[in-house]
């Protein structure tokens, strides 16, 4: 009983999946896949924070030195 409340709470709170992929311009290839997904009040804000964290991190290792 207590599982079913708890998904029947999750499901009125409702729930945001996205995807995102960064694509290579020349050659058409993914580089970077990525998908998040959150339940719960704060959903939209998380999988955004979430999806530009990952952003970031892709970014600051683009930019590092190739040894």
């Amino acid at each position: 009983m207590a599982a079913e409340q708890a998904a029947a709470r999750r499901a009125a709170l409702g729930s945001s999946n996205v995807s995102i992929a960064i694509v290579d311009a020349k050659t058409s290839q993914v580089v970077s896949p990525h998908a998040a997904g959150k339940g719960g009040t704060n959903q939209l804000q998380e999988t955004a924070e979430d999806c530009a964290n990952h952003l970031k991190e892709f970014i600051e290792k683009s930019e590092e030195p190739k040894k």
